[in-house]
């Protein structure tokens, strides 16, 4: 289990991520909290008493298998562009929090790459930089990225309890005209496949993908991550307004859900 308490415009919200299938202690989790909200990511157990309940498909990867058997299950097509990756000697760098303090000029590069990739994908997109600094306080947040020629294409981030690691953000140059596309597009998919291997290597159990919309019609980035060999899980986010605000916020997601979150 992981928490963190962060702002949100006017609200303080407690990020509380796998904290498991018992109802009560996600209720004592509420009781103790001194935040407005409690937002349960990923949680085992599906609804609590004055709370809103979200399901959240998504895949997840047993890092406890051999890297021989998580490779074996990566499709023949990514396969291919990963092994081309290799061939133009994409170079795979790794950052864990205590690294990312010591260089924080890091997460201004994060943000700006966030920023244009959102621009470049055509949607607002918001870089909560208080979050992710509480993420780094708590050493649960990593950084990898991929370079050619010592150019940086390809950022990827993840939040993690010792156990499960999850993608929070994955960013690529590939529509910036400078930048070779089938390159960046080759970089990604390395780097996805090094992220299970070095988050094996550092004692992480299973790697959630970060959610999909579904299996029935999948869309790009679903089969994208379905061709990475993960298996299917549901989990449950819930929000349980603990102040009078928390409370308001609450009832006001019920009437626009995910209209606070989005």
């Amino acid at each position: 289990m992981l928490s963190i308490i962060y702002k949100k415009s006017i609200l303080k919200i407690q990020a509380v991520w796998y904290p498991g299938n018992d109802p009560e202690v996600l209720s004592d989790i509420v009781k103790n909290s001194n935040a407005d909200i409690v937002f349960f990511h990923c949680a085992e157990v599906s609804s609590l008493k004055n709370a809103i309940s979200v399901a959240q498909k998504t895949l997840v990867s047993d890092l406890r298998e051999t890297p021989e058997e998580i490779y074996r299950k990566i499709s023949r097509g990514h396969k291919r562009q990963i092994t081309q990756a290799r061939k133009n000697d994409i170079e795979i760098k790794t950052y864990t929090s205590a690294q990312i303090r010591a260089q924080p000029e890091l997460l201004d590069e994060l943000k700006d790459s966030y920023t244009r990739f959102t621009q470049q994908k055509g949607f607002d997109g918001h870089f909560n930089m208080n979050a992710v600094q509480r993420y780094i306080e708590a050493d649960s947040l990593y950084l990898t990225s991929a370079f050619f020629n010592g150019y940086r294409l390809v950022w990827h981030m993840f939040i993690g309890d010792g156990k499960t690691a999850r993608g929070m953000y994955s960013m690529s140059d590939f529509r910036n005209p400078s930048v070779d596309a089938d390159m960046a597009v080759q970089a990604n998919k390395l780097l996805h496949s090094s992220d299970l291997q070095y988050l094996r290597d550092i004692g992480y159990e299973t790697h959630d993908w970060g959610g999909i919309w579904g299996l029935e019609e999948p869309t790009g980035i679903d089969m994208f991550k379905i061709r990475f060999g993960g298996t299917p899980k549901t989990y449950y986010n819930i929000f349980s307004g603990r102040s009078l605000l928390g409370k308001l916020a609450v009832t006001l997601m019920k009437l626009r859900p995910g209209g606070l979150f989005k």
